[in-house]
């Protein structure tokens, strides 16, 4: 199997992998919520109980903003400025998006607020126990996110994936047959190893953009001479802009 994108070949640019329809046109439903969110807390706020209306708009709105900011792209270009690796157990880790952690947080809360209130307002079995459903989802999600490795780690002997709900997986350098930056509403760093197999990496939570990921683990595949100083974090400043 062989990974073929718009971003590969001569001159390709893996950063275009951020330009999908399908990113975008999540992040306009997501969006939607704002609107949404408004007209209930408007309209509720002349209502003769208006809590539950304005309540109900205001985490509308708050989650179409945290969840809809939490699919933007990283920066990228001659202005970006991502934060260094650092040094870890095995290599250097590979910062994530501070912003775009603490947006998908809030939204977690939001969300579990949101089942809160149906629960506290629901007259029926249903929506409450939908409601709860909610509750239990966020706090298994949180427990979750605790517990995962959410960084990609590169040192000597291989590059480590994180697997987002799943375990991260640590390719060896030998293994690592090609890299790619694959589209979609979720774009993926995705490493195919030897055997064959592939292992991947979603590219929005990661501060560096997909053009530095791609042409810092494309070289240490090629050069075996340069995987020693991977304990270094300037070993990979030439990578970081």
């Amino acid at each position: 199997m062989v990974l073929r994108e718009p971003s590969e070949g001569p001159g390709g640019d893996p950063d275009a992998v951020y330009r999908s329809l399908g990113r975008y046109a999540v992040i306009g439903l997501v969006a939607l919520m704002v609107p949404i969110g408004v007209f209930f807390a408007v309209a509720g706020a002349g209502a003769e109980d208006p809590a539950f209306p304005v309540a109900l708009g205001v985490l509308l709105a708050v989650l179409g903003v945290t969840g809809a900011g939490s699919l933007t792209a990283p920066r990228h270009g001659p202005r970006a400025d991502p934060p260094p690796a650092v040094a870890v157990e095995g290599g250097l880790a590979l910062p994530l998006r501070r912003a775009q952690v603490l947006l998908r947080a809030v939204a977690g809360v939001v969300l579990g607020l949101l089942g809160v209130l149906v629960v506290l307002v629901a007259d029926s079995a249903g929506p409450r126990v939908l409601g709860g459903l909610v509750v239990l989802g966020v706090v298994g999600a949180a427990a979750l996110a605790a517990r995962t490795e959410t960084r990609l780690v590169v040192g000597p002997e291989g590059l480590r994936v994180p697997g987002g709900v799943t375990r991260a997986q640590t390719v060896p350098w030998r293994d690592v047959a090609e890299v790619a930056a694959v589209r979609g509403w979720q774009p993926h760093l995705v490493v195919r190893s030897k055997g064959p197999g592939l292992v991947a990496c979603r590219l929005l939570p990661q501060a560096w953009p997909a053009s530095a990921l791609v042409a810092l683990v494309e070289h240490h595949r090629r050069r075996a001479g340069d995987r020693a100083a991977l304990v270094h974090p300037d070993a990979l400043e030439r990578f970081r802009s």
